[in-house]
């Protein structure tokens, strides 16, 4: 896994201001480390847990826009924010062409300092979590292609569905992993994974049986909850919350079920329903 960049570089060569920033950045539970010549500047920008870089472009020992186009080049994610002098609006044009994500004018002010600080380390980890996404799911492609290349022809659709599971819970470093596939033009939907993976939990979410910790439900683009009647006028739920009996009829498991639901039925109700279900033999 890559390692976080919560770090924050500063460069500039006077040595009052690169203490007074990082005082004022630590100030804000924000961690630094400066460098006052290009070169070290340089090789400690390309640290990995550096996630933000401040440079004085006006410093004419550093070589700032010398720096940038280096910077530029070799480590094109990192977020530099530029300090500038009221006076230097070509040099200042110049950096942001050069890729830097903001400047500061001086004399800084500790409070828009933090702010830029933390918008340029925010942007670093979003991009470090959308770079890891890409490498996850390339690795998931090539995953799904060697399954693909060993399925043997007389593999069920749900070993091969469990293996897939379990190959994308590798890959994304998680314990249990589940999925929702869409069966070739059969307009049906598998979910599989590992037990305890949370299959069943989904299904009654998408059932509208149990709440969502998070999101809604939502069919022809309307919330479930509000639909109620009208959604489960529309749904069969087949589930093993309360177990179907092998040594019942389907006729019997299903009064015993609208029993334990507190749900009166008639016979001819229980009938109609098992022939919509295809039950009716069973």
């Amino acid at each position: 896994m890559a390692e976080e960049s919560t770090r924050v570089l500063v460069v500039d060569d006077e040595r009052f201001i690169r203490e007074a920033i990082c005082d004022a950045l630590r100030e804000a539970s924000i961690d630094a480390i400066t460098a006052d010549r290009e070169q070290e500047a340089f090789d400690l920008a390309m640290r990995p847990e550096i996630g933000a870089a401040i440079v004085d472009i006006s410093s004419p020992g550093i070589g700032g826009l010398d720096l940038l186009r280096r910077l530029g080049a070799e480590r094109p994610g990192l977020r530099v924010i530029v300090l500038s002098t009221e006076v230097d609006h070509d040099r200042v044009l110049e950096a942001l062409r050069l890729g830097a994500c903001d400047y500061l004018a001086k004399p800084l002010h500790n409070e828009e300092l933090v702010l830029a600080v933390r918008r340029a380390l925010l942007a670093s980890g979003m991009q470090m979590s959308w770079e890891s996404l890409c490498a996850r799911l390339g690795a998931l492609e090539a995953q799904l292609a060697e399954l693909e290349t060993e399925a043997g022809a007389d593999e069920s659709g749900s070993t091969l569905a469990d293996r897939l599971a379990l190959a994308v819970a590798d890959v994304l470093g998680v314990s249990r992993a589940s999925l929702m596939l869409l069966e070739g033009d059969s307009g049906l939907l598998r979910v599989a994974g590992a037990n305890g993976s949370g299959k069943t939990s989904l299904l009654r979410m998408a059932c509208g049986l149990l709440e969502p910790t998070a999101g809604t439900v939502r069919l022809d683009g309307e919330d479930v909850r509000r639909l109620q009647e009208e959604f489960w006028r529309q749904l069969v739920y087949v589930g093993h919350a309360n177990a179907v009996k092998d040594d019942l009829t389907a006729s019997e498991n299903l009064r015993i079920a609208c029993t334990l639901a507190g749900v009166r039925v008639r016979p001819e109700q229980v009938g109609e329903a098992l022939v919509e279900g295809g039950l009716a033999a069973r």
